[in-house]
């Protein structure tokens, strides 16, 4: 079982397991409606490193760059399956962003500095040879299954669907 700390926390403890020889992985996503692919990325991430730490993208964020009916999960619930995901060892909560910019994440690299990131394959980055970082690899992770838009998608179609047949 992961914990739930913050930002200060979260440089603090990369900082004293790189003094100890510990490998960190860092990753982010919004983790909304979880489900397999979510889960497998996970496991993969876990699989590069030996501490797992996961940014949870906030409501606001969500609401910015997928409209204002996401997120489905509250971050409050996605940050607590998140820590009880068995890969995850730290979570936070990323900061709120007045623009979703590709620097954002560049700059939230830099200042973690992690022994590595992991990306998913549709991962937003437009020139991902921007991403190179001091001592940190990044690695794209190839576990797509479904994502939350897709499932949001099945489930209004076979509502509609349902309502021309009855």
């Amino acid at each position: 079982m992961g914990y739930l700390i913050s930002i200060d926390t979260t440089l603090k403890l990369i900082r004293d397991f790189g003094q100890v020889d510990k490998n960190v992985v860092f990753t982010h996503g919004s983790f909304d409606l979880f489900h397999a692919g979510h889960s497998l990325f996970l496991n993969k991430s876990k699989k590069e490193g030996e501490v797992l730490i996961v940014g949870l993208e906030p409501d606001s964020n969500i609401r910015k760059y997928k409209g204002l009916l996401r997120p489905i999960i509250s971050q409050k619930h996605r940050a607590e399956i998140l820590i009880n995901h068995k890969a995850v060892d730290f979570v936070f909560i990323n900061y709120e962003l007045n623009e979703m910019t590709d620097l954002y994440y560049l700059e939230l690299y830099k200042l973690l500095k992690p022994n590595v990131i992991t990306v998913g394959k549709n991962f937003p980055v437009k020139n991902r040879r921007h991403l190179k970082i001091k001592d940190t690899t990044v690695k794209e992770i190839d576990a797509e299954v479904t994502s939350t838009t897709k499932i949001i998608t099945g489930i209004i179609n076979r509502y509609n669907s349902n309502a021309k047949n009855n």
